[in-house]
């Protein structure tokens, strides 16, 4: 069986996946069965989670192109191009978007570590230093809720035991940014919020 902590990373950014997907023939669920099953707060993460997967700053008709499968109404698809560009003008988003960066979308993962559980895949990670090695581990929220600290906290160290046997040398911290450009940090088993 393939070993991925025995293969060093490629020394290159991989890109994510590229706008060439949006003009190739795919085949997903016809949006009017979707819509019956999906509240519309579903479809709105998951079309703010389609832009930050294909990038920080998008053009306005790609992005609307990138989000038209979700079939949102018109404040909800601008409350979502809203968010994605409160996102892309966030300090930290210097660093997970950096084009230079190795880094990867949750859409890369089958193929770049195939060991990974399907549900132990983080939105983005991303080499911030290479001596010593260290990666941010990136999860993306509409909004963190005090509710919901424990069961996020929950799942990014999750993310962090599953990426640290792959990667066993690194430093490895996760984070949550949300739509309002909040960030929150993994800190000894608890989420703090730090802007």
């Amino acid at each position: 069986a393939w070993d991925p902590s025995a293969e060093p990373l490629p020394s290159v950014a991989s890109p994510v996946p590229t706008w060439r997907s949006l003009h190739a023939p795919t085949t997903v669920t016809p949006v009017s069965a979707r819509v019956a099953i999906e509240t519309l707060a579903m479809r709105q993460g998951k079309a703010l989670h389609r832009l930050l997967e294909l990038g920080a700053r998008l053009p306005d008709a790609l992005a609307a192109r990138a989000i038209a499968e979700f079939a949102l109404p018109t404040s909800a698809r601008e409350a979502v191009l809203h968010a994605a560009q409160t996102i892309a003008d966030s300090p930290i988003a210097s660093i997970v978007f950096d084009p230079d960066r190795l880094a990867y979308a949750e859409a890369e993962w089958p193929t770049r570590f195939p060991g990974m559980p399907a549900i132990m895949r983080p939105d983005r990670i991303v080499r911030v230093e290479t001596t010593p090695e260290t990666w941010w581990i990136i999860d993306f929220k509409w909004a963190v809720l005090d509710s919901e600290l424990a069961d996020y906290a929950q799942q990014l160290a999750g993310y962090v035991q599953e990426f640290q046997a792959i990667r066993p040398q690194a430093t490895i911290c996760a984070k949550i940014l949300t739509a309002k450009a909040h960030e929150w940090r993994l800190i000894e088993g608890r989420l703090v919020h730090f802007a």
